[in-house]
């Protein structure tokens, strides 16, 4: 215990020292001596996400920017004007209320009434492989719809009962197989809808340093869902002619054996929250294509989330209490390590290419004269490969906002480049974390259960993997968004 108090006291001196001192060092112009201040505040708060906290880094990162010189206004003005802009910004308010609303669908049951919908499936039955992309798709669209440790919680029991009645033990490729493929489909599931946490923030950071790429919401869902259908139907090819594990046992489940229990009817109350869910969807998909819906617009999701939570708490039971109790899921699903993590990224990425800064004028000069003479096509698989590789070790929602923000600071040396779509295709490829605990939360989990999966063998499955999806991504994921975001 000793030794790590001492790595974390370390760990808090490093950080603060970044925040607090690097302003002292003198200015490289094009970087101002604001600019210095800024610089180091961020990566000392970068510094401390990875090794200590989000919660009290991203408030102390906020206070010093309001003494840093960067705000007009002086004293206690410049810190509530710091910590205003902040947290007022509609992105944080957004997650917090989808957090509060549909961090229940969990709870309530309807998550695996879901999963259980789509893997008791007669046409499943007898073809293994068959049985792995729904799997995979089914992780896919739970995570999507609610979160990934809602999903590994409900898939991860479920697949160890297949395997068990599969005669597989850990240790075995089916088994190992069977277990990262949960993971796989919960990770790739992560930024499917924008009012989620990560995605939320990483879209609020291509608006901020982007503030002319249009990543329009009706054009942005439907090619993630493009995009995850084929990556997932390639990681099951991958799995079938690469890693081969063996599938015959599979071929003998019956739609009893893979999930047990008859699907019954959803109860009023996930029927109420699918609804809602759904509606929340529209919002975001029906304005871009049909003009009559362009009131949905007016509303956007913070109105729509607004008018949800009247439909959720208003409804009564008999006895008078209230039919959704949103507080208590409120207290069991809000992050305050996310919503602390996204104000403090949204707002610091927004003021690092500010012109006072001078960062901006620097990494263009710097890197400027080599990407003007790198071919379009060329930066694309050198970005999509970065990402990829260094998602699996460094946090992933970090580097997204770095890779970004980087992305707004020189996109002028690379006029053939469609910055929107590259930006998209950075969200969908930090994600990809899986081979080292850094990577995210969840690899953090994937890495602690050993019962179920070996470094070993997440190694032998992920890493084919990761080689997969850069490929898909360069070859089909970058040209199809130059034809979707235009």
């Amino acid at each position: 215990m000793k030794t790590k108090n001492t790595a974390y006291y370390i760990n808090v001196l490093v950080g603060l020292s970044f925040m607090l001192f690097f302003r002292f060092l003198p200015p490289l112009t094009p970087v101002t001596a604001v600019g210095m201040a800024i610089i180091g505040i961020f990566i000392g708060l970068i510094y401390l996400w990875i090794t200590v906290d989000a919660i009290w880094p991203s408030a102390i990162a906020l206070l010093l920017v309001a003494f840093s010189g960067f705000i007009e206004a002086e004293g206690y003005a410049a810190v509530t004007s710091v910590f205003s802009t902040a947290f007022g910004n509609s992105t944080v308010l957004m997650t917090l209320m989808y957090m509060m609303l549909f961090g229940a669908v969990g709870e309530i049951g309807l998550a695996e009434k879901f999963a259980a919908t789509l893997l008791k499936q007669k046409f499943i039955e007898g073809r293994p492989y068959l049985l792995l992309f729904m799997l995979v798709f089914c992780c896919y669209l739970l995570a999507a719809m609610s979160e990934v440790m809602i999903c590994l919680f409900i898939m991860w029991p479920v697949v160890v009962a297949i395997c068990e009645k599969c005669g597989a033990k850990p240790g075995e490729k089916l088994w190992y197989t069977m277990m990262c493929s949960v993971f796989m489909g919960a990770v790739v599931g992560q930024p499917v809808l924008p009012f989620q946490g990560m995605v939320a923030s990483l879209l609020a950071t291509i608006s901020n340093v982007l503030p002319d790429c249009n990543v329009s919401m009706g054009v942005y869902l439907p090619f993630n869902f493009i995009m995850a259908v084929i990556l997932l139907t390639c990681y099951t090819f991958m799995i079938r002619f690469v890693i081969r594990p063996d599938f015959t046992p599979l071929k003998a489940l019956k739609r009893e054996d893979i999930m047990a229990g008859e699907v019954e009817k959803m109860t009023p109350v996930q029927a109420l929250f699918a609804v809602m869910l759904l509606i929340l969807i529209l919002t975001v998909v029906l304005p871009t294509f049909i003009p009559a819906f362009s009131f949905l617009s007016d509303i956007g999701v913070i109105g729509m989330l607004a008018i949800l939570f009247a439909v959720a708490m208003i409804p009564r039971n008999k006895d008078g209490s209230g039919m959704i109790d949103l507080q208590m899921f409120a207290r069991k699903t809000v992050s305050w390590n996310m919503i602390f993590m996204v104000t403090a990224a949204i707002y610091m990425s927004n003021i690092l290419t500010a012109d006072a800064v001078g960062l901006k004028a620097a990494l263009v000069g710097l890197l400027g004269p080599t990407l003007g003479r790198m071919a379009t096509p060329v930066f694309v698989v050198l970005l999509i490969t970065v990402v990829v590789s260094l998602t699996n070790a460094a946090n992933n929602q970090v580097l997204g906002v770095i890779l970004i923000t980087l992305l707004g600071t020189f996109r002028d040396a690379m006029p053939g480049l469609n910055v929107t779509a590259a930006a998209v295709m950075v969200i969908l490829s930090v994600v990809l974390a899986f081979l080292l605990p850094s990577g995210s939360i969840f690899t953090t989990v994937l890495h602690a259960r050993k019962d179920l999966v070996s470094f070993k063998e997440i190694a032998i499955i992920f890493i084919p993997t990761g080689i997969m999806a850069i490929i898909v991504y360069c070859v089909i994921g970058y040209p199809l968004a130059t034809l979707m975001f235009r």
